[in-house]
C-alpha cells in the first residue's frame, strides 16, 4: 500500500485540498514531497506509523501532557477546521504541527463544545467522551526547511515528516487531518 505510486502522487493533493485557506498560496508545497514507509527515519516511523492518535503518541515519547495552541480555525456550517500546535515544556517546544477538518456530526452538543474551546487537543476529547475512534494513516510526506510548516517548529529543525490521514469515529470517517512532527 505505502510504496503504491498512485497513493504518493495523491498524497500532496489531499494535502493542498486540506490546507486550502490556511496558506496565503500553494508555493509552501514546493518543500513537501510524499514518502514511502521505508523512506521515513526510523523514529519518525515510530511516531507516525500507527493507527492511534499523535495526542497519546506524543505524550508517551515526550513523557508528558502536550498542550493545544490553535493557530487559526474556521466553522462553516457542520464542518470545523482548524490549524494547530502541539507543544511540550509548558508551551517552549512545538512537537506538532496540524491541521484538522471534521464534521460535527460525529459528536454529541457537550464534545462539540469542548471542540469550539479550543483548549484541548482532539484525541483527548474523543478519549474523554467514549467516542470509539480508528485512525486510518492514508499517505507520509516530507518537508523541507524553507517550508512554512517547518518553521513552525521551536527549537528549529532542517526537516519535518508528516502523515495524512482519516479519523473514523464510531465507524463513519468524520475527521481528514495532517500530522507533522520535527525530524
Amino acid at each position: 500500500m505505502h510504496n503504491d505510486r498512485s497513493k504518493l502522487t495523491t498524497a500532496c493533493d489531499e494535502l493542498a485540498s486540506l490546507c486550502e485557506g490556511f496558506f496565503d498560496d500553494l508555493t509552501w508545497l514546493s518543500g513537501c514531497e510524499s514518502v514511502a514507509v521505508d523512506q521515513l527515519p526510523p523514529e519518525i516511523r515510530r511516531m507516525l506509523v500507527h493507527g492511534e492518535h499523535m495526542t497519546a503518541t506524543l505524550k508517551r515519547h515526550y513523557n508528558q501532557p502536550v498542550a493545544l495552541r490553535v493557530l487559526d480555525h474556521r466553522t462553516d456550517g457542520e464542518t470545523y477546521r482548524r490549524k494547530i500546535l502541539l507543544t511540550v515544556d509548558d508551551g517552549r517546544r512545538v512537537v506538532e504541527f496540524g491541521i484538522v477538518r471534521m464534521t460535527f456530526a460525529a459528536l454529541d452538543d457537550a464534545a462539540r463544545e469542548v471542540v469550539l474551546s479550543r483548549q484541548t487537543p482532539l484525541g483527548e476529547i474523543f478519549e474523554r467522551f467514549d467516542v470509539l475512534t480508528k485512525v486510518e494513516p492514508r499517505g507520509y510526506l516530507r518537508f523541507t526547511s524553507d517550508t512554512p510548516i517547518v518553521q513552525c517548529f521551536s527549537p528549529a529543525t532542517t526537516a519535518a515528516f508528516g502523515r495524512l490521514g482519516v479519523i473514523h469515529c464510531n465507524g463513519d470517517p468524520a475527521v481528514e487531518l495532517l500530522e507533522v512532527v520535527p525530524g
